[in-house]
């Protein structure tokens, strides 16, 4: 079976991906948009594009069309090898669901998956990061990275690969487990801005499966 195509806690990969990075005054607006949703109004718009198949890098192309020029800020995640989950706080130029964070309860278990760079400063690369493989490292990476958002129950890891447009491959991790969500708007930003880099190939998207049921109603 093709493990693209596999729906587990998450149906594969978040193809990765965030567009370019607001401006300040503009990043503020969208963590202001996304805890209003807490509230009840729209959070978050989700969208099931479906694209040809085609290399990391040219997917974020075809999906940065789907945005305005002003602001680009999105995730995505690859559910199969020709479908992808995009996350917004902008509504796209294609059909999108809005999605509230009205559900999500403190202190209740939630199933996630994620595919992330997970990464360390190292003065041994040109980079200054090097990838963490220990899987004791890459829990505390991980739970660096929720701080006091939420707590990180359990988490599984498994390896992957990405190409970059330079040719070079990145490892990426595959990541699932279960949460606790303790502070929602510190949350909220973490959904909205993702973890971790490589966004822009498709990492760094909590997919939360209870919350955002796949495929799309």
């Amino acid at each position: 079976m093709d493990r693209r195509t596999t729906q587990r806690a998450s149906p594969r990969r978040p193809h990765r991906g965030t567009g370019q990075a607001a401006a300040p005054l503009g990043a503020a607006l969208l963590v202001l948009a996304l805890v209003g949703g807490l509230r009840g109004g729209p959070a978050v718009f989700l969208s099931h594009v479906k694209l040809p198949r085609v290399s990391d890098y040219e997917v974020h192309q075809h999906l940065h069309k789907l945005f305005d020029s002003e602001q680009r800020q999105f995730l995505f995640r690859r559910m199969s090898p020709e479908d992808y989950l995009v996350l917004s706080v902008i509504k796209p130029h294609h059909p999108a669901k809005p999605l509230t964070l009205d559900g999500i309860e403190t202190g209740r278990p939630l199933s996630f998956a994620a595919d992330l760079v997970i990464q360390k400063s190292s003065r041994r690369y040109k980079s200054g990061k090097e990838d963490i493989t220990d899987r004791f490292g890459r829990r505390d990476w991980l739970k660096r990275q929720l701080g006091d958002a939420a707590s990180l129950r359990f988490v599984r890891f498994e390896d992957d690969w990405i190409r970059l447009k330079s040719g070079m491959r990145r490892l990426l991790v595959q990541t699932t487990g279960v949460i606790e969500i303790h502070d929602r708007a510190r949350f909220a930003t973490l959904l909205q801005f993702g973890i971790g880099r490589n966004k822009a190939f498709g990492a760094g998207l909590i997919y939360l499966p209870e919350i955002m049921p796949w495929p799309l109603a």
